[in-house]
């Protein structure tokens, strides 16, 4: 999305920083076109794509890549596939290895075991999410729901396990929801307090 411009200028960067590297960038959920990118990055290999991020699209790229480009630059009958094209590898401990996609959610309710909450992203089944708030959890994805007294117009519903978190961040989270438990019963009782007077 255009508020994430800033991301893209510094993965750009990153990319261009790397000697021989000149991997594909595709932007899911683009709202600027192929051809703007690439005159704005200055980088022929930068696409835009409008629709949300599946895996068979970015495989359906990689086939169309080897059914046209790459075979004839990777698959020569002649050289080695190291003389036709110079392969970057990027170990998997390197901070550029890492990807992180944001996904904002609505919380509706929650224990110290799993959570109830709905968001415009289709999540897949057994996915997992790191939360950064109320608690820096993890979430495993185990359910999707249907509780229409809720639900939001173009929104998925889901229910998530809750893992990653010792007992001391659970005492922590009991806390915090018996705070937001306590914080909602008090404003009940102010609001019908303000109605009796």
């Amino acid at each position: 999305p255009p508020k994430q411009e800033g991301q893209l200028r510094d993965l750009m960067a990153q990319i261009d920083s790397i000697e021989g590297y000149n991997p594909f960038v595709v932007i899911f959920q683009a709202s600027w076109t192929s051809e703007y990118l690439k005159s704005h990055f200055g980088y022929e290999r930068i696409m835009g794509n409008k629709d949300p991020f599946y895996l068979d699209t970015l495989l359906d790229f990689c086939k169309a890549y080897e059914e046209n480009e790459g075979r004839n630059k990777s698959h020569a009958k002649t050289a080695s596939k190291d003389v036709v094209e110079k392969r970057v590898y990027i170990d998997k401990y390197s901070p550029i290895s890492d990807v992180e996609y944001a996904v904002g959610i609505n919380l509706h309710s929650f224990t110290e075991s799993y959570f109830k909450f709905q968001c415009k992203e289709t999540l897949p089944l057994w996915s997992i999410y790191f939360l950064d708030w109320p608690l820096d959890v993890c979430l495993t994805v185990v359910e999707e729901l249907k509780e229409n007294e809720w639900k939001l117009k173009d929104h998925h519903q889901y229910m998530a396990l809750i893992h990653r978190i010792g007992e001391k961040e659970k005492a922590e989270f009991r806390r915090q929801i018996n705070d937001t438990i306590y914080k909602a019963m008090k404003a009940k009782e102010e609001a019908a307090n303000k109605k009796k007077s």
